[in-house]
């Protein structure tokens, strides 16, 4: 499958590059990854240069958005910013956060999980916190739910929800929608740590 992400970031100088090393380390490696460097004020810039340079797979997008915005559109204005540089012959997108720390088979699981069932239209991981050297399940939702931080849709399903609401919350009404137009949502054990 296609693979597509799109990685909003905004002072992610802290995990940015343990990020982008998880995403290059992966067994099957995204088609593309688009890095939406949304005006950071700190050393992010240079980890992606460092990771453009080295990598045809991925790219960088500069973005300065508003100073005033309504809670939850800012990361979903730096998503489409990205999204609107790539074509549409994606099998699936995701959008994923810059503090994610992904194993190193996560996308050959999730494109699994995609292969074997033509119903899924949002797939994804859990998300675990490392705490005192254990990795902790962030429990602020069930683990039946693809968090936000890191979604990845078919490209059926996307265009079928209208894509990703810029409102608060828009991780909840992706999954809404999902399942009005009859697509199913699945997680999966294989984790990623929210560092």
């Amino acid at each position: 499958m296609k693979i597509y992400i799109v990685i909003p970031v905004y002072n992610e100088e802290k995990y940015l590059r343990q990020t982008l090393q998880s995403f290059v380390d992966q067994t099957h490696t995204p088609y593309k990854i688009v890095i939406v460097n949304d005006n950071s004020t700190d050393r992010s810039q240079d980890i992606i240069d460092q990771f453009t340079s080295q990598f045809d797979f991925i790219e960088d997008i500069p973005f300065i958005s508003k100073a005033n915005h309504a809670p939850g559109t800012k990361v979903i204005n730096a998503f489409y910013h990205g999204y609107e540089s790539l074509d549409t012959s994606y099998d699936l997108i995701g959008k994923f956060d810059a503090d994610i720390i992904l194993p190193k088979n996560y996308f050959e699981t999730i494109e699994q999980l995609f292969t074997d069932d033509r119903t899924i239209g949002i797939a994804g991981g859990n998300l675990y916190i490392s705490k005192k050297n254990q990795w902790i399940f962030e429990n602020i939702s069930k683990k039946t739910k693809v968090r936000g931080p890191i979604k990845l849709y078919r490209n059926e399903c996307f265009y079928q929800i209208g894509g990703l609401k810029k409102s608060i919350g828009w991780d909840t009404v992706d999954e809404l929608l999902a399942r009005f137009h009859g697509w199913e949502i699945k997680t999966d054990n294989p984790f990623m740590s929210n560092t």
